[in-house]
């Protein structure tokens, strides 16, 4: 029983600070996820309003004249001559309806700033960010686990601790149990023993209050010995 008690106590500790682990992590990472799109939207929104493609992360810029012509220009990252895919990625920006997002099917993140007469929109490789989560949520995960490991190991060494003194109850419960039990066999056999011996003496009308001696004692004897059983059984049981 201790030893399930103290797992009990590990398990439960374990399982509150997982939870918290878990929270924690997941407001860094949603904050964390929040500040990094806002970063690489202010890129891309100086890309649009400068009209050039100077930022930390490779991107660039298409300006969609009236006449419909698409006029590119950008980093050497992305091939800017590609009209097959460019030209879809532009329409699809068009037709959004926020100014600013990402476009999963393209992974590509995007702003879109409308002119008097031109549509400029800045893009951006949007693996870039996902990298950034990704290793973000691989350090969460690192670092929970040794937090977990180091908890797990304090809160089995604290929890050893914290059930000593119970251990130390069964341990004298147990032993009074015992005592108990042996000390209490000795004079219920004595006084079976005296019971019998009387019985050869007694007058008639004595007998039914020996009758009453013996059966109470063979009773308490019953009692005494089923305790002592439930005892052992739950000591061989690993319960005690």
């Amino acid at each position: 029983m201790i030893r399930r008690l103290r797992w009990k106590i590990t398990g439960v500790t374990l399982l509150v600070s997982a939870l918290v682990l878990t929270a924690v992590f997941a407001c860094v990472y949603l904050f964390s996820r929040n500040n990094i799109a806002q970063s690489y939207e202010y890129q891309l929104r100086q890309a649009v309003v400068s009209g050039t493609s100077e930022a930390r992360v490779p991107c660039f810029v298409a300006e969609v004249l009236p006449s419909g012509t698409v006029r590119v220009s950008g980093s050497n990252y992305y091939d800017l001559q590609d009209e097959d895919t460019l030209l879809p990625l532009v329409t699809a920006a068009l037709s959004a309806d926020a100014d600013s997002g990402v476009l999963p099917a393209q992974h590509m993140r995007y702003f879109r700033l409308e002119g008097a007469l031109t549509v400029r929109i800045a893009f951006m490789d949007s693996t870039f960010e996902q990298a950034t989560l990704r290793s973000l949520v691989r350090v969460c995960l690192l670092i929970g686990a040794a937090a977990l490991l180091v908890l797990f190991l304090c809160s089995y060494l604290l929890s050893g601790v914290v059930t000593r003194p119970v251990g130390a109850a069964w341990a004298q419960q147990e032993q009074f149990l015992s005592d108990a039990s042996h000390e209490l066999k000795t004079p219920l056999t004595v006084i079976l023993s005296s019971a019998d011996l009387l019985r050869r003496s007694a007058a008639p009308e004595q007998e039914a209050y020996i009758d009453n001696i013996q059966a109470e004692s063979r009773r308490m004897r019953s009692l005494v010995e089923d305790m002592l059983t439930l005892f052992r059984a739950q000591k061989s049981a690993g319960t005690l």
